[in-house]
């Protein structure tokens, strides 16, 4: 059962409040942490208590209520999306949390969803339950053992890409669902029907990141 905020009780609120301390980046309510995952280091375990490491905050999952490091829920969401796609009701959700992803725009406080861009070709997007999030487009396109989720943020090729306009990007989960909607008959082309594969090891190594117990 996919758990909306307003319906969640205690104790999941409470492991999931956050606080933007009159600002960015979001913070952890309860360590006062920030919670952001600098570019590169996803998937990589800090001595300091920065996201990725051992005591990086945890944040709930809205879809199955697991507990999992900020910077995890990329790869635990993979699991669900690849997995158990039907426990994921939005129709373009969020890589991170699965709610309703969102496109960019100037004033983010008036969106709904969480909305997804790419900054210089790296992908950026702020997320109602992990905020503000920033990483590596080249080590989230390779699979690893650690990190093997390649969902990331990719422009559409054939939208249209306005003066000022960042493109319109969507997660690489949901591009096809895309192409469905927004450019029916039209063809993917084959150098984007690459980026869109999942591979038997990111099928394979996304399970240990359904958080059961073996």
């Amino acid at each position: 059962m996919f758990l909306q905020w307003e319906t969640m009780t205690e104790p999941h609120r409470s492991q999931v409040r956050m606080t933007t301390l009159g600002g960015l980046p979001y913070m952890d309510a309860a360590t006062s942490e920030p919670m952001f995952i600098c570019a590169g280091t996803e998937g990589k375990r800090e001595k300091r208590g920065a996201l990725g490491s051992s005591k990086s905050p945890k944040v709930t999952c809205l879809v199955c209520a697991k507990e999992f490091g900020a910077p995890e829920m990329r790869q635990h969401m993979g699991f669900h999306l690849i997995h158990e796609r039907e426990t994921v009701p939005a129709a373009m959700p969020c890589g991170f949390c699965g709610g309703d992803s969102a496109q960019f725009s100037t004033d983010l406080s008036q969106l709904k969803g969480c909305p997804v861009w790419l900054d210089k070709k790296q992908p950026k997007m702020r997320c109602q339950l992990v905020g503000d999030i920033s990483y590596s487009d080249k080590a989230a396109a390779k699979v690893t053992k650690n990190a093997p989720c390649t969902n990331r943020p990719i422009q559409c090729p054939l939208c249209p890409k306005g003066r000022g306009s960042k493109g319109v990007v969507h997660w690489k989960m949901n591009m096809r669902a895309h192409f469905q909607q927004s450019h029916p008959g039209r063809d993917i082309s084959p150098e984007l029907a690459r980026d869109l594969i999942v591979t038997d090891n990111e099928r394979e190594w996304t399970r240990k990141f359904s958080g059961n117990r073996k």
